[in-house]
């Protein structure tokens, strides 16, 4: 016992929070080991962590068969449902201990949980969510917060997953901001439905697709144009929720140049996603426009526009273009067009800050940055709705970076 003693009183290298996330993972894995080292201190060792039963997920009955209590993912997804519990739609400002329970989220999800089981379920309930009020049987079988305390769960460990677990990270350094892909392929699924991106539902397996989750598919959010607007929303302010939540990771007097460079590719990655969409779009456009305009009397934005069509990069336009071949302009195209939009105002700009001796780094991404708002300004303006261009108006992207120019 005194050789015990002598190394847990010991001077420890890791920070507070690191040792209360160690504890919780050994607490919640191997009980017979936290028994064991209780016996060594209790006062060291005594991290008053909340019984993860006290917090367990309310699933409607209907949906039993996707949340059997055995499987690996269960504790997921209670630890999410938790998260929740106690802080009620956060979307910023997040503190040590949420950032030390969104960590717990995350240590023990794998790529294949979170593709196969974690994923589809987060799907399903979104637009079960969404398609409530327009299906009789739905409000007959749960009740509209049993479906929305189970959305936000899921949406807590997707979160977890894409700010905090390694294996995003490797493949962030290896291309495309991985939240931010995996938000293409959940809208190019309801705006162009095809073969090669069958439906989150297949991914479940056989058993698990109950007579009424099959139905759920069969209902086309597309027909719902109020629910497609809300599946949007619900699905892509994410990025902005999973960019708030690396920033508060950050020191708060300044962020290292590892940090920048992830949150600026998430943040310049969402930002090509929503200019690709407008320049396909844009280019359709100015087809059956081609005679409108003079080549001597072009307005600034067409201007604009045409010459970033030489430079646009192309890996979201040569992805959609194979899935579909083309996005014509549609009120659904709108709907995603404006929650992305809205996603950006959820950013907490102010808190991107200076990297210490990397300020010419930071100066030439948000540069970038910039000049990006213009572009997509200027295929909102070819594109000519109103309300797209109002809101991006409203934005003002050049003002919420410009204290990162110097």
């Amino acid at each position: 016992m005194e050789k015990h003693n002598n190394i847990t009183s010991s001077k420890m290298p890791f920070d507070n929070e690191d040792w209360i996330l160690c504890m919780a993972i050994i607490k919640q894995r191997n009980p017979l080991l936290w028994y064991k080292l209780s016996l060594v201190n209790n006062n060291i060792f005594s991290v008053k962590l909340e019984n993860i039963e006290d917090y367990a997920t309310k699933v409607p009955k209907v949906l039993k068969p996707l949340f059997v209590k055995r499987t690996i993912f269960w504790k997921n997804i209670n630890l999410g449902y938790k998260f929740q519990t106690l802080n009620n739609d956060k979307v910023n400002n997040f503190s040590t201990s949420d950032l030390i329970e969104l960590k717990n989220i995350a240590s023990s999800l794998c790529k294949v949980s979170y593709t196969r089981d974690i994923t589809p379920r987060y799907d399903l309930s979104v637009r079960m969510l969404c398609l409530y009020n327009y299906q009789k049987y739905f409000q007959k079988v749960m009740t509209i917060d049993d479906i929305y305390l189970l959305y936000r769960s899921l949406r807590w460990v997707i979160t977890s997953y894409f700010c905090f677990n390694q294996e995003t990270t490797i493949r962030a350094s290896a291309g495309m901001s991985p939240p931010v892909y995996w938000i293409f392929g959940v809208i190019t699924r309801v705006l162009f439905p095809s073969a090669t991106q069958p439906p989150f539902v297949l991914k479940l397996r056989i058993q698990e697709r109950a007579p009424f989750i099959s139905k759920i598919y069969k209902i086309k959010l597309q027909d719902h144009p109020a629910a497609f607007q809300n599946y949007c929303s619900f699905q892509i302010s994410i990025i902005a929720t999973i960019i708030n939540i690396k920033l508060s990771t950050c020191n708060k007097n300044s962020i290292e140049i590892k940090e920048w460079q992830e949150i600026n590719k998430d943040i310049h990655d969402f930002l090509l996603l929503i200019e690709s969409v407008c320049h396909i779009m844009a280019i359709n456009i100015i087809k059956t426009k081609k005679h409108s305009f003079g080549k001597t009397h072009q307005p600034a934005y067409i201007s604009i526009f045409e010459k970033r069509k030489e430079s646009i990069p192309s890996f979201f336009i040569d992805r959609i273009k194979a899935l579909s071949g083309d996005i014509r302009w549609s009120q659904n195209a709108k709907h995603a067009l404006y929650s992305m939009l809205d996603t950006i105002e959820m950013i907490c700009w102010s808190e991107v800050r200076y990297v210490p001796d990397n300020m010419e780094t930071v100066s030439n991404d948000s540069e970038t940055i910039q000049h990006m708002g213009k572009y997509i300004q200027a295929a909102l303006l070819v594109i000519g709705d109103l309300d797209l261009c109002s809101r991006f108006r409203m934005i003002n992207l050049t003002k919420l970076t410009e204290h990162l120019l110097f």
